[in-house]
Order: C-alpha cells, then structure tokens, then sequence
C-alpha cells in the first residue's frame, strides 16, 4: 500500500473511532427541577426519557434524574391548575455547559440557574 493510500486509510480509522468514543462515551447529565410555583401548587410533569411517565413535584420540592449520556434534547410538558405547558429542558446548543442542569419552575417560565438566573418564557 502506498504512503497516501495508507494516510487515508488512518485517518478514516481515527475518524470512525472518534465518532463511536463520542457516541459511546458521553458525558454523565444531572437534570435537576424545583417547583417554585405562587402560590404554591403541585406540578404534574412528563417528559420524553424513555417512556412518558408522570411525575407530581410538590411546592418547594424538586426531581432529578441522574446519568443521562449523550443528551441532545429533552421535551418536558408541565401541568398545574388548568395551565398546560411545554418546554426543552435539555437542548444541547443551549444548555451544554451545565452540568447539574438545575431549572426552577415559574408561572412565567422556567429559570436556569448555573451561578446566575437564565429565565425563559414559556412557548406560545
């Protein structure tokens, strides 16, 4: 095999094994949700980690899942009193860098905290 040849060859192999350490290597996510509603409500949550289950967070209470890897999005649905809402709870561009990724519930809109408050409307 020529010089070239076997070049391109190595770096197809280092490619291909970049790609599968990324894939099965990913880095541990803490998901972290407090229900800081006023007045103060039990939050119904569900959200799309493997199957839909339904989660009831009590006022000033909060659930967290563990060890999610390779993370890219995580769709939430809220429900209190007769308000319905959804949000990304987990978007990868957005939200990368935090790690727990802690978000508090308002009737607003949920608020990230990661040393300050990044706080986002509820979609319409």
């Amino acid at each position: 095999m020529c010089f070239l040849g076997r070049s391109v060859w190595l770096i197809l192999v280092f490619i291909v094994l970049l790609t599968c350490a990324k894939n099965g290597m990913g880095i541990k996510r803490v998901i972290w949700v407090g229900n800081t509603l006023i007045p103060e409500e039990d939050v119904a949550l569900s959200c799309t980690i493997g199957e839909y289950r339904l989660y009831i967070i009590p006022p000033g209470d909060h659930l967290q899942w563990d060890n999610f890897d390779d993370l890219d999005d995580l769709e939430c649905i809220f429900q209190w009193n007769s308000q319905t809402r959804h949000f990304r709870m987990y978007d990868d561009y957005r939200d990368g860098d935090c790690n727990p990724c802690k978000w508090i519930i308002k009737e607003g809109g949920p608020c990230r905290y990661n040393g300050t408050f990044s706080c986002y409307r509820w979609p319409s």
